[in-house]
């Protein structure tokens, strides 16, 4: 039986908000038998990408060290997939890498460092969640590998380029997670949450929430923009002809469209607020911040059943701040 992981990805790169599960993929290769890779081995390394037998990921997961870990699954991947200046471990779960390129369908992400501090590598490996403290330090993501619309791709070159910094724990069920990116040129993001997984067993667990396994406690969105706003407007104005200014001035009118028909003080505050953001123009100076403080945990899909959007302020507690 072969196995296939994303060999990299979860372990030292900290995943998503949880890691993916351990399944028929190789770096988005489908090694299914219903799509006729009767040999995944060679339909994977045929496009350049990583497949680690059923013995192989037995042997990481049961390595001394992430550091081991990644020594085996590094042996294991064809040749010319990943490359890196050193490495050298810290702790029993963590790693440090210089120099790091990964080349995935002939294209090359890189990472002038990445430092794991901490990971609970072997559950991520395994496809549960894990607690990780990652740092990526001079990310360059082609942007041939991103799904953005066209009128994107010629304004932001070859690559994004950015530093990533990921700090995740789970506790009882009880995940904490932090995020904080800065983007080159573009914009910062810092991002914290804290939110509960979902019990499959519960009677009234909804199936819908299978995509969305968490239920949220509270949240907080903090956006510098540092030319991506403008960038947005330049890419909306090419698809529709008008001008950064008049998009603003859409927008605005807009949201001053939806404050008269709430009837809510936080819901009129925070579009205010949106629209003060909007009315800085194409490169707004001040910290966007969203919160979110549910009277309860909520799921998303709770979104659905809102009445109104006063009645979506309510059910996530949200609040929007600019200055």
């Amino acid at each position: 039986m072969k196995r296939v992981v994303h060999v990299l990805g979860p372990a030292l790169l900290g995943g998503g908000l949880f890691a993916s599960d351990v399944g028929p993929h190789a770096w988005g290769h489908d090694c299914s038998p219903t799509n006729g890779a009767s040999d995944c081995t060679q339909a994977v390394v045929g496009e350049n990408r990583g497949v680690i037998t059923e013995e192989v990921f037995e042997r990481m997961l049961s390595a001394s060290s992430l550091l081991e870990a990644f020594e085996i699954a590094e042996a294991n991947v064809p040749p010319g997939v990943v490359s890196y200046g050193t490495v050298a471990s810290i702790g029993e779960n963590g790693i440090e890498l210089t120099e790091l390129v990964l080349v995935i369908d002939g294209e090359a992400i890189s990472v002038n460092r990445v430092v794991v501090n901490g990971s609970d590598w072997r559950s991520m490996l395994a496809g549960t969640p894990a607690w990780t403290d990652t740092i990526l330090e001079g990310l360059d993501y082609p942007v041939s590998m991103m799904n953005l619309p066209t009128a994107f791709q010629p304004l932001l070159g070859d690559a994004v380029r950015a530093d990533l910094a990921v700090n995740r724990t789970i506790d009882d069920g009880l995940l904490h997670q932090e995020l904080a990116l800065r983007m080159a040129d573009l914009a910062t993001i810092d991002f914290v949450m804290s939110a509960r997984a979902v019990d499959h067993e519960s009677d009234d667990f909804d199936p819908l929430m299978l995509f969305w396994p968490v239920v949220i406690n509270d949240a907080e969105l903090v956006f510098q923009d540092a030319g991506l706003f403008a960038m947005i407007l330049q890419a909306a104005g090419s698809s529709t002809g008008m001008a950064p200014e008049q998009t603003i001035q859409m927008a605005a009118a807009q949201l001053q469209l939806m404050s008269g028909q709430s009837t809510n003080s936080t819901t009129q505050a925070s579009i205010r607020a949106l629209t003060a953001f909007l009315e800085a123009g194409t490169t707004p100076e001040g910290m966007l911040t969203i919160s979110v403080n549910p009277a309860t945990p909520f799921s998303p899909f709770e979104l659905a059943a809102a009445e109104d959007l006063d009645s979506v302020v309510e059910i996530m507690g949200l609040s929007i701040d600019y200055q």
